[in-house]
């Protein structure tokens, strides 16, 4: 008996706070989007590691100055690219744990 008012309580909860977040008209999270986005900086970031390992192996197998200049311009690229992968790696997983973590926070406070 005790149990399934426990479980009537937590359901009145939960639709109360649904009804709370669609009150203050917040723009929910497009998880689909979000989660692509940061599965795409994860490999960006990987893509860029393995430029610059590209650009190592290109200037360290010859003695021309010139395909050494070429080879820095491809670790250059790399390293752009690793840091823009990086950058949005980071944005879109932080994103999505600091909305849960106020969704928690929210939830906390009402009990």
């Amino acid at each position: 008996m005790v149990m399934a008012e426990e479980r009537l309580d937590a359901a009145a909860r939960e639709e109360s706070f649904r009804a709370d977040v669609a009150a203050m008209k917040v723009r929910g999270g497009v998880v689909g989007r979000e989660r692509m986005l940061a599965r795409l900086g994860a490999a960006l970031l990987a893509v860029g590691v393995a430029l610059g390992g590209v650009a190592y192996l290109l200037s360290s197998g010859t003695d021309n100055p010139l395909q050494q200049r070429d080879a820095i311009v491809v670790a250059l690229s790399g390293v752009s690219i690793a840091v823009v992968g990086g950058a949005v790696f980071l944005r879109y997983s932080l994103g999505a744990l600091l909305r849960l973590w106020l969704a928690r926070q929210v939830l906390d406070r009402e009990q």
